[in-house]
């Protein structure tokens, strides 16, 4: 307690503690690490990648009955998705997905437009399969380091046919 006082602040106004002085360090996400006002104002000390390597936080989930019952839909609507991902990650169109992102987060297309959907950002696939490899270190990880107790196949609860049938679909394969 004598080196570091910690504050609460949501994430919306991590920026301004920062740019007021209230705040010293904050955690952010890539997107907001990239905003030009940050970069001019703050350093990385370090990235997730640089303790967890490749990592992948944010997945779908659903229960087996779910899937069986809804699987036409689900396939369907991963195909829909994915024709949109291919479409935004077309460099053609990235003034427009840029426009796009900057409107529905109410911000200024400039916090985008060096990075968003180009090598810079984070990697999606392009056919919307999960990197069950990269879920499957990160677990290790967390478990290494004492957050988790137990050990987690994550090949034995994932189902990717669904979204193989669609890439299927899209790519024409």
């Amino acid at each position: 307690k004598r080196d570091y006082s910690e504050i609460e602040v949501p994430y919306a106004s991590m920026k301004d503690a920062l740019k007021q002085g209230r705040a010293a360090l904050i955690t952010t996400i890539h997107s907001t690490a990239l905003d030009p006002e940050m970069i001019a104002i703050t350093r990385p000390l370090f990235y997730l990648r640089d303790g967890m390597g490749v990592t992948s936080i944010l997945f779908r989930v659903a229960r087996a009955p779910f899937i069986a019952k809804n699987r036409t839909v689900l396939v369907d609507y991963f195909e829909d998705e994915t024709r949109a991902l291919h479409w935004y990650l077309d460099p053609a169109n990235h003034g427009q997905a840029v426009q796009i992102v900057a409107a529905f987060n109410k911000n200024a297309p400039a916090n985008y437009d060096s990075w968003l959907f180009t090598k810079n950002d984070i990697y999606r696939d392009p056919d919307n399969i999960p990197p069950l490899k990269a879920l499957q270190s990160n677990l290790q990880t967390q478990k290494a380091a004492g957050f988790l107790t137990i050990d987690i196949d994550v090949t034995k609860y994932s189902d990717t046919s669904l979204v193989a049938e669609e890439a299927t679909r899209v790519n024409g394969k």
